[in-house]
């Protein structure tokens, strides 16, 4: 099966506006890279093109169970990894804080994160409101797989109709009530946020042939990654209706326009590697951030915005590395080879070299 370099270029990029995105937010730097948010919606647009692919021809004999087990194996691995280095570091930061460390309410999100459930009205000690106090970024994951398994339970809709209506349902909902999904009192935005982004990936896989008969896409790849880099890193952040522009229109052209290029080497061999990279980067990058961030103020008395987001930046890139070598492929070879032995082989034919990621968020 072909190789889409260009969109791991994109995933990898994603994940580093979301880097700069957070450091700007946790490290009061308001004019950093204001509108990286976006690379979420990105994110689910890439695994809504690359899933419907990867699967294509595998509507008739994976069944819903199947499917799912390939999928917790793909993205569960990494954030049992992020939940079991945020934890600690919340016990820790309680305990020297107050005298109750809400070993409970810890114990409590940590299983829940295992099972990917949204822990609602979690207390602020621990990181409510969020959904997944012990790694926020966590929720989209867990949108990620909602809509993973409501998307295969219709697969035998047609898929070309299916996608663009779900698209224009979940469209018109956040565009009507925006998006959200990682605090308690937006958690139902976060359907329309995912479906909206998925469905879009979904619907341009079918059409990419008959786009490629009309129109020169890869002029188009290079202009809206052009375009992409600025937004995402401008000061200035977009109203809700600009952030809709690219979220529904120019994101999807993006992917599907990068379908169709190939880089040459080394920038190929640095787009790969940058996909690979993604997954564990944005997993990962609130949990390490906590322990920087906690540690360095403990030490010091106050934030230092340069120090702290050189250390972040470099702790982040390495851990995933190691992560990802070490820890995250072994032990999804391993769990893949336990599945074999009670499923049919042929159903458990991951996608580890790019072929198939998750989104990210």
């Amino acid at each position: 099966m072909a190789h889409y370099a260009a969109l791991d270029g994109i995933r990898g990029l994603s994940a580093l506006f979301v880097l700069l995105f957070h450091t700007g937010r946790w490290l009061d730097v308001p004019w950093l890279a204001v509108n990286g948010g976006l690379s979420v919606d990105t994110f689910f647009t890439l695994s809504g093109f690359v899933l419907a692919r990867a699967y294509k021809d595998r509507r008739d004999r994976l069944s819903n169970t199947d499917f799912l087990l390939q999928r917790l194996v793909r993205l569960m691995p990494i954030i049992a990894l992020a939940l079991f280095i945020s934890a600690p570091y919340v016990a820790l930061r309680n305990y020297m804080m107050s005298d109750s460390t809400f070993a409970i309410q810890i114990v409590a999100a940590v299983f829940l994160g295992l099972l990917n459930i949204p822990y609602f009205y979690a207390p602020p000690q621990i990181g409510g409101s969020q959904v997944f106090p012990l790694n926020g970024p966590q929720f989209s994951l867990f949108f990620e797989i909602v809509i993973n398994a409501f998307w295969w339970s219709i697969r035998h809709v047609n898929p070309l109709y299916a996608s663009a209506s779900l698209y224009i349902v979940s469209s018109c909902f956040v565009l009507s009530f925006g998006t959200g999904g990682d605090q308690t009192d937006n958690f139902m935005r976060g359907f329309g946020h995912v479906g909206s982004s998925f469905f879009i990936g979904v619907f341009c896989y079918q059409m990419k042939s008959a786009l490629a008969r009309r129109i020169n896409l890869r002029p188009v790849f290079y202009v809206l990654l052009v375009v992409m880099v600025v937004v995402f890193a401008m000061p200035y952040e977009l109203n809700h209706h600009q952030r809709m522009v690219w979220k529904l229109l120019l994101a999807p052209l993006l992917v599907v326009s990068g379908s169709f290029v190939t880089p040459s080497s080394p920038l190929k061999d640095l787009s790969i590697f940058g996909g690979d990279l993604s997954y564990p980067i944005y997993a990962l990058h609130f949990p390490i951030f906590s322990w920087i961030n906690g540690l360095y103020q403990k030490l010091n008395g106050e934030k230092s915005a340069g120090i702290e987001a050189t250390l972040f930046f470099s702790t982040t890139l390495i851990l995933s590395y190691l992560a990802l070598r070490f820890y995250d492929k072994p032990v999804r070879d391993h769990l893949t080879r336990l599945l074999k032995a009670t499923r049919r082989p042929s159903d458990f034919r991951i996608y580890l070299h790019g072929r198939e990621r998750p989104h990210g968020p």
